[in-house]
């Protein structure tokens, strides 16, 4: 998914004329970031349900899915490699 990202924002760039070379994140950033979003997530859920606060709730279930996604496109990343 990243890749995807970074592949259409330099093809843009050279499209407009301007030289972009974005830099890939390596395998431990990805999973320092799986794990950041997931604790976060799971925080700002669990304050959500305490507090009634749906925005928090809904907050903490859209970190948690960006978690899973890119847990899901790291395991394809090893798989590849």
């Amino acid at each position: 998914m990243i890749d995807k990202t970074i592949d259409f924002c330099e093809k843009v760039a050279n499209e407009a004329g301007v030289e972009v070379k974005l830099a890939e994140p390596i395998r431990k950033l990805k999973r320092v970031s799986v794990v950041t979003n997931s604790v976060v997530g799971v925080g700002l859920f669990t304050v959500g349900i305490l507090l009634s606060s749906k925005a928090l709730a809904t907050i903490g279930v859209i970190g948690l899915a960006g978690a899973v996604v890119m847990a899901a496109s790291n395991s394809v990343d090893k798989k590849t490699m």
